[in-house]
């Protein structure tokens, strides 16, 4: 058995759907769904903003942050992107771009976790790069 209630638009009696079997009044019901993006939230209307602006705010769970923290604090996210030019096979290309949009966003995404995946190497000291035969052997 459903049990729930909906209420009239601009009333506050609600339509009973407890009784089974029966049918309930749904004159004068308006019904609204509402899908929201979570990219584009919706504005709130003056009188929300109103009664956000007038409730309390409890901070008391939230300790304090010291000169410290914020000494050692750094941005991380995003890091700094970098405009290049990459030859990419067709294959490769048309199935970033079947997955929609944002392939470039989906290239970085697989070469990041694939250099994350990779053991850490030591960083080049001075010197020149090492040159590489055709059949990619150090010399």
């Amino acid at each position: 058995m459903f049990c729930g209630c909906v209420y009239r638009a601009g009333q506050h009696d609600p339509i009973d759907f407890s009784t089974e079997g029966q049918r309930p009044r749904t004159e004068g019901v308006h019904r609204t769904r509402y899908r929201q993006n979570p990219k584009k939230p919706r504005r709130l209307t003056p009188a929300e903003e109103r009664r956000l602006e007038a409730a309390p705010r409890d901070y008391s769970d939230i300790p304090p942050l010291g000169k410290e923290f914020f000494t050692k604090a750094t941005d991380v996210w995003p890091p700094t992107k970098e405009q290049v030019t990459v030859r990419l096979d067709v294959a490769v290309l048309t199935w970033l771009k079947a997955h929609g949009r944002g392939y470039q966003t989906r290239l970085n995404r697989i070469l990041r976790a694939a250099m994350e995946g990779q053991p850490s190497t030591r960083a080049r000291t001075a010197g020149a790069p090492k040159k590489r035969t055709r059949l990619g052997r150090s010399i």
